[in-house]
């Protein structure tokens, strides 16, 4: 037998110490991937650690599945803080069936304590839903025996079960004499912009025509548009099939107020506009105003702007101007609002008496998109 040399006999020890140690090249890529693995997963501990710190009221039921339990109210005036907190959560854990490297998983969401939503509130709710049932088609099937009659009829009215297939569930035929009357909700895509909002707002609100209808419409039109321009730019995370809007229309019986919403989940007004053509008038438009400047950049500001000059149009001189139009529509009546929460930021304009104004206001957790909600009080009901 051939005698081992004495380097080849220390370059075999020394191998030998480096396989042991984890020293090799092979050895040194998996640790990193091991750590990076575990950095992944801290991250994610991290973030469902601090929304339960929050209020967020969650429980890990199995290995990896995460059961989110609803609060009693849900909306976007005196509760954001609580309802975006679920939201954010739903999101988050709704997008890890995408990747198979994340810790949690959604299981369930449990609407048994909810006892109050605004239609703003559920439309946003069932979009987050709709994102999660696109990724599990026909798995999901909600559990109604605990809900609350008046939930369960909201949702109903507003289409929310079409997402499992009505053959799976045994709903109730009652919300006839509901005071709130909501047009079931309109799902679109960047390529589909149709959403036949009129008619179905004339079913609920019950007249032959709404004064100035051209208007809104065109405001709705422009806000569907803007998606494909705006919302969802080249590179966004989210794939095209996910790439959606969202619509729906309510009417009070009782003080004869109409309102629209409409949601998006892409990256919001105020990360839209500094890659538009706008953005260069936006910075002039906030300099010359009166603010400090640290607050310029705030996202309610860039929002105003966007609402007062419809910046988020393109220049095609043949389309209208978006949220021009809604605001109009809102002055011809004399009393509503139009809200627009993005990012951070809200702003909203109102008039009530005669008088205007307009809002602006910073939130800590943000919208996840863009929600768009538009208020007037219509006029007296004709008699019959």
């Amino acid at each position: 037998m051939k005698k081992i040399s004495a380097s080849r006999k220390s370059r075999a020890v020394l191998i030998g110490l480096l396989h042991r140690q984890n020293r090799t090249k092979q050895g040194r890529r998996a640790d990193r991937k091991c750590k990076g693995q575990a950095k992944s997963q801290d991250h994610e501990e991290g973030w469902l650690d601090g929304l339960v710190e929050k209020g967020l009221n969650a429980q890990i039921v199995r290995r990896r599945s995460v059961d989110i339990y609803l609060p009693t109210k849900m909306n976007f005036s005196d509760r954001y803080d609580e309802t975006i907190l679920y939201i954010t959560a739903i999101r988050k854990l709704a997008k890890a069936f995408s990747s198979p490297h994340t810790l949690y998983r959604i299981g369930h969401v449990h609407f048994d304590d909810l006892q109050q939503i605004s239609t703003s509130a559920a439309l946003v709710l069932t979009a987050e839903l709709s994102l999660w049932q696109d990724q599990l088609p026909g798995n999901l099937t909600p559990r109604l025996e605990t809900w609350n009659p008046e939930i369960l009829t909201r949702f109903r009215e507003l289409g929310f079960f079409d997402l499992f297939g009505h053959g799976k569930l045994n709903l109730p035929c009652n919300g006839e004499d509901a005071q709130i009357k909501i047009v079931k909700y309109v799902k679109g895509s960047c390529q589909n912009k149709s959403h036949g909002l009129k008619s179905k707002m004339l079913d609920i609100v019950g007249r032959e025509k709404i004064e100035k209808w051209p208007m809104l419409s065109g405001g709705l039109d422009e806000a569907i548009t803007n998606v494909g321009h705006h919302a969802y730019p080249e590179g966004h995370p989210i794939a095209d099939h996910d790439k959606n809007w969202y619509l729906t229309g309510a009417f009070d019986t009782e003080t004869n107020e109409m309102k629209v919403v409409f949601y998006d989940q892409g990256v919001g007004i105020p990360g839209s506009l500094p890659a538009s053509k706008y953005w260069e008038k936006i910075t002039k438009l906030l300099s010359e105003w009166d603010i400090p400047l640290a607050q310029r950049l705030h996202h309610s500001t860039l929002i105003k702007g966007a609402m007062e000059h419809s910046r988020t149009r393109t220049d095609n001189e043949n389309r209208g101007k978006g949220l021009q139009d809604l605001l109009e529509f809102v002055k011809e009546r004399g009393a509503g609002y139009l809200s627009i929460l993005s990012g951070h930021g809200l702003c909203k304009y109102s008039i009530e008496n005669g008088k205007e104004r307009t809002k602006t206001e910073h939130f800590s957790s943000p919208v996840l998109g863009t929600l768009i909600i538009w208020k007037v009080t219509l006029g007296s009901r004709p008699k019959v």
